[in-house]
């Protein structure tokens, strides 16, 4: 069954319903939740193992398939790549950032997921009902909500790297939000640069 929005989507999957698992490869930005069972993931050709309570975040420009689910029952959110970014230019910097890639998953509160399920099932609901500008812009802040509620459990549960981010980081994220609308048209290192007020010599060191 799948729910869609415009730049978000929820997809939900179970042994019995299987997805078009390079649909869900596809995926840049999201989590997947699972609420019973197991799933067995390869991350980059590395495995990881979900299993019930726990939460997967999608790590940044992985390729994710899914290879086994023993009586998997879960949700698969994916959200706004942008927005995404946009979120966690306040968090964000370089150790933290490859932290998340090497731990991607986290085993919930029962109260986190309940917030993180209550919110899922609002936006399924709502993307039911009938579609208006007010409804639409009701459903956009219900995502927002949601990706916020997930990355704030992730970082409650875990323990990233502390220190504080270098002017680095930040050219970082903002050229990933950026390649994220530019990458179709414009591949040279300069565009990019100049994007950030920067010398592209500068620039390449930086992202280096």
């Amino acid at each position: 069954m799948y729910y869609f929005c415009i730049m978000w989507r929820l997809i939900k999957i179970d042994n019995k319903t299987y997805p078009d698992t390079s649909a869900l490869s596809k995926i840049e930005a999201g989590c997947i939740l699972c609420k019973r069972g197991e799933l067995i993931l390869n991350v980059d050709g590395i495995e990881r193992i979900v299993k019930s309570g726990q939460l997967f975040i999608y790590p940044p420009y992985a390729k994710v398939i899914i290879c086994e689910a023993t009586n998997f029952s879960g949700m698969v959110c994916e959200v706004d790549h942008t927005f995404v970014l946009s979120a966690m230019k306040s968090i964000a910097w370089s150790p933290k950032l490859q932290f998340i890639s090497n731990h991607p998953t986290v085993t919930l509160s029962g109260k986190d997921e309940e917030r993180i399920t209550q919110l899922i099932d609002f936006i399924a609901q709502s993307d039911e009902e009938d579609e208006n500008q007010l409804r639409g812009l009701l459903l956009d802040c219900l995502w927002k909500a949601l990706t916020y509620e997930v990355l704030q459990a992730y970082i409650d549960k875990v323990a990233p790297p502390t220190g504080e981010r270098s002017s680095r980081d930040s050219i970082v994220v903002s050229f990933q939000s950026d390649l994220k609308t530019d990458a179709a048209c414009h591949r040279d290192v300069s565009h990019y640069a100049r994007l950030q007020g920067l010398t592209p010599r500068y620039f390449s060191t930086a992202i280096r």
